[in-house]
């Protein structure tokens, strides 16, 4: 029989390609989370036979010697860029969650980024380790993701068709920005759909906060005696732009995205529930 030199190639492409996946670090750290599918959750475990969120992220990232915390809210503050917009998010990254204005008490994997939607991997109360989808998943909503690993370019999401902010108002906007801004409450008013059971969560005043903090992100100048003002002048991303309208409710909401005026509408419809 006579070898033709492709097919003694080919066995050498295929060991080749096996082993540069196999030393990509987001590759290992996803391979190992993945080693844990099925494994039942139980908290503050000692071993690995059972695991919490934060033990499983601990683990995987181990693979590649990034010593995670142990505490899922120290974890989303470790060493790493923030990211806090879910289409900016990549395979590898670090994805944190709370509930409606509190703490990050949750965290996963990103696997996947299809534009529309996230596919994460971590461990959940009633089906252990698993993956989700965020849109099927209603559980706590999304604060930010971290980036523990600088990234080779390899299984990046392919995001060609992000939303642009519809500009009717021709008024100059100093603080309208495409990254968010620090110190922000609420920073999902700004950056995607709001659910209702998220709102129904917050107080009345976390309600008010959240849509005003949609406002105060263009300068709404807001009554000097009012509840709100007091709030914000605390905040030092927080300036004040006076315009010179008699309806600048109105002239706010033309220089906001689509998705900031939904989510103002939807706000406003809680504002008289307490």
């Amino acid at each position: 029989m006579k070898v033709l030199p492709c097919m003694l190639y080919l066995p050498f492409l295929l060991i080749s390609q096996l082993l540069t996946a196999q030393s990509v670090p987001i590759e290992k750290v996803i391979a190992k989370a993945e080693s844990y599918l099925g494994r039942s959750h139980c908290l503050r475990s000692s071993n690995s036979d059972c695991l919490d969120c934060s033990k499983l992220t601990k683990i995987s990232f181990t693979e590649v010697e990034i010593d995670l915390p142990r505490i899922s809210r120290s974890q989303a503050n470790f060493k790493g860029p923030k990211i806090y917009r879910l289409l900016d998010l990549r395979r590898g990254d670090l994805i944190c969650f709370s509930w409606p204005g509190g703490e990050i008490s949750h965290v996963g994997i990103v696997l996947e980024n299809t534009v529309d939607d996230i596919r994460f991997i971590h461990t959940s109360l009633s089906k252990g380790v698993t993956t989700d989808w965020y849109n099927d998943w209603n559980n706590k909503i999304f604060r930010w993701g971290v980036r523990l690993i600088d990234g080779s370019g390899v299984n990046e999401p392919v995001v060609t068709d992000l939303p642009v902010p519809v500009q009717v108002s021709t008024v100059k906007q100093p603080l309208q920005t495409t990254t968010p801004i620090v110190g922000r409450q609420f920073p999902e008013g700004s950056e995607r759909p709001l659910q209702q059971f998220e709102i129904e969560a917050l107080s009345w005043f976390d309600r008010k906060v959240m849509k005003n903090e949609i406002y105060a992100k263009y300068g709404y100048e807001f009554h000097i005696t009012g509840l709100m003002i007091k709030h914000f002048e605390k905040n030092q991303w927080y300036q004040s732009i006076p315009k010179k309208t008699t309806n600048a409710g109105r002239i706010y909401l033309e220089e906001m995205s689509d998705i900031e005026r939904r989510n103002v509408d939807l706000l406003i419809k809680y504002e008289s529930v307490r």
